[in-house]
């Protein structure tokens, strides 16, 4: 069967994370966190929130049978249980250290960092992953990883918490990375996400 080949840039990441914001379904998330009794990757000391909303098959199966490693979100091509998403730092307006790091990409991906403003929803197929993210979409930053792993903000980079025009007083907020990914299993566009990850800031 023939399939067509897609040919990505940062245009068509962009405009594929606003195609999925217009489709948010506004219904509650399940969250997961330290000690979930679904086996997921819960938060490390020093962690900037919590990890929510995965690729695992416990609360939403993955589009083409890919569910990934727990705690993950779905499996892509490089076979590794899917990108993982997690935040490190101090998530504190004036002194932000907040990084976000994306492990387990495929090589030669492009990835973008995105920043939901409002509660997440309930998660629905988007591509070949799971969208966590409702309401506005924050398009932060397109990434071209080194090997199979990024991070945001590098140096050089606005701050997190610039990047995403939180409020001095402080916010909770949603963070979820889209990218690219040619594989046999593809069904839908050649994109896939992240798990999420949830960050309460202070002043």
């Amino acid at each position: 069967m023939f399939k067509r080949k897609w040919s990505w840039s940062v245009l068509a990441l962009v405009a594929a994370a606003a195609v999925a914001t217009a489709q948010t379904h506004e219904q509650g998330l399940h969250n997961g966190g330290v000690g979930d009794a679904g086996g997921k990757i819960g938060p490390a000391v020093g962690d900037a929130g919590r990890a929510i909303c995965f690729g695992d098959g416990t609360e939403l199966a993955c589009p083409a049978r890919n569910n990934g490693l727990p705690g993950h979100g779905c499996e892509n091509s490089l076979g590794r249980g899917g990108a993982l998403l997690a935040a490190r730092g101090f998530a504190k307006i004036s002194e932000d250290s907040v990084i976000l790091t994306v492990d387990a990409l495929p090589r030669g991906t492009t990835v973008l960092y995105m920043q939901g403003g409002k509660s997440p929803y309930m998660p629905y197929v988007y591509g070949d992953g799971i969208m966590c993210l409702g309401g506005s979409v924050n398009r932060l930053a397109v990434k071209r990883p080194s090997d199979w792993s990024s991070t945001f903000p590098e140096r050089g980079d606005p701050t997190l918490s610039h990047a995403g025009n939180l409020p001095r007083l402080g916010a909770t907020v949603y963070y979820q990375a889209m990218y690219r990914d040619e594989h046999p299993f593809a069904l839908r566009d050649h994109l896939n996400l992240s798990n999420a990850w949830s960050t309460t800031w202070v002043p």
